[in-house]
């Protein structure tokens, strides 16, 4: 995996680069791991990474990931464009709404976005 450790005040953030594999649980375990060993808060993960069973909520593929993440008390955010999947899914667009309005899992379009919350959040 092709990841880098940034840090926002003091928030931690492992991000993973856009080229590369599509993730799979045994990515998402790996990443978590590799979080919880650099001490990261939060992972951040490039749209073009993940499958589209990722974002058909009906795979349940988003609510194991999401709750993984929980579980270990690790922040996700997905940064790139979902437009072109909120179209398609009611279900999915308010999962994103919810998702934007908590403070676990984060929908952004870019990393400088997920620098700037992180910012306000740790104030």
């Amino acid at each position: 995996m092709t990841e880098e450790l940034i840090q926002t005040g003091e928030i931690k953030v492992l991000c993973f680069a856009e080229q590369g594999s599509t993730f799979d649980d045994e990515a998402v375990r790996e990443g978590i791991g590799q979080a919880i060993e650099l001490q990261a808060e939060w992972i951040a993960l490039p749209i073009k990474r993940l499958p589209d069973s990722f974002f058909d909520l009906r795979t349940g593929v988003a609510g194991l990931w999401l709750q993984k993440l929980v579980n270990y008390r690790l922040g996700l955010a997905i940064l790139g464009d979902v437009e072109p999947w909120q179209r398609k899914s009611k279900a999915l667009e308010a999962l994103i709404v919810e998702c934007n309005r908590g403070k676990s899992c984060w929908f952004l379009p870019d990393l400088a976005s997920l620098q700037e919350r992180l910012a306000k959040t740790s104030q």
